[in-house]
């Protein structure tokens, strides 16, 4: 008679210990990935890559892709760039994204150690992806506007950053901007990829701002 009552009980309490258990894995996916919840819907700027006929889907079904943040970030009208003095480009501040930051986070840091700033007030600009066919490296990244609250704070470049002569320049404004980057010329592959997608970045900052002289 014991037998068949905890059989009953077991029978019984089964599917709750089952829910408990997803309940419980859930949570745990969902505090691993709650970074990847906003950029997932954020507005795609656009695909950029090097070849004409390339299919970027069948490109990249193999390769887990980079996730990146970037800023263009405000301090009043003038806007934070980085000058990589050794490869003849500007680029904006951020980079890759890395567990267990949420992107707001990354962003937070990545602009704090390259051009030693923080910053508030930040909304999405849009999200870009790119493909580098010679390297086999695809990135998405998500991007923002943003406001400095503090400048001049201490900056922690990685050697890499250091080597190639990366040093903070503030464009008087976001035409400005623009333009110094159209008229860049890169000595490098990478290069020619950063100032693609950055003068997207930037464009589409500048029509946000427009709205809100």
């Amino acid at each position: 008679m014991l037998t068949w009552y905890f059989i009953a009980l077991t029978q019984l309490i089964t599917p709750y210990i089952m829910l408990a258990r997803i309940y419980h894995d859930l949570i745990q996916n969902t505090n691993q990935y709650k970074g990847s919840v906003i950029i997932e819907i954020m507005k795609l700027l656009t695909t950029i890559h090097d070849s004409a006929d390339l299919d970027i889907a069948e490109a990249t079904q193999n390769i887990t892709p980079r996730v990146a943040a970037r800023a263009v970030v405000l301090d009043g009208k003038s806007i934070a760039l980085l000058k990589v003095g050794r490869d003849g480009y500007h680029k904006l501040p951020g980079g890759g994204h890395e567990e267990p930051e949420e992107l707001l986070d990354t962003l937070r840091r990545e602009v704090l150690e390259e051009i030693g700033c923080e910053i508030d007030h930040i909304q999405s600009i849009g999200q870009i992806n790119d493909y580098r066919k010679e390297w086999d490296f695809y990135q998405k990244s998500f991007s923002y506007l943003a406001y400095a609250t503090k400048r001049n704070l201490e900056t922690n470049m990685t050697k890499k950053e250091i080597e190639a002569e990366f040093s903070i320049v503030w464009a008087p404004s976001i035409e400005e901007a623009i333009t110094t980057l159209e008229q860049d010329k890169p000595k490098t592959y990478e290069g020619e990829f950063i100032q693609r997608r950055d003068l997207v970045i930037l464009k589409e900052a500048e029509k946000i701002l427009k709205q809100y002289p």
